[in-house]
């Protein structure tokens, strides 16, 4: 079973970062980020895609796993 509160927590901490993102704040989120595979959600579950995007901790693209899929969010 997914842990839906770790992900909102992580969520808000990268939303909260995303408002200012700094050189300072990327680095902080990205050590944050490093954390977050130690829980239980799938990363789409934080509802922060556009906050990682800015963050530089996703970005829009074609999974190479999945090539005949429209562009999705890929992590990390």
């Amino acid at each position: 079973m997914s842990d839906r509160t770790s992900a909102a927590l992580f969520g808000k901490i990268f939303r909260l970062l995303a408002n200012n993102p700094t050189d300072e704040h990327k680095t902080i989120a990205k050590e944050i980020w490093m954390s977050s595979g130690q829980f239980d959600f799938s990363f789409y579950q934080m509802d922060a895609d556009d906050a990682l995007i800015k963050l530089g901790l996703a970005k829009k693209g074609i999974d190479p796993d999945y090539p005949d899929d429209s562009e999705v969010v890929i992590y990390g």
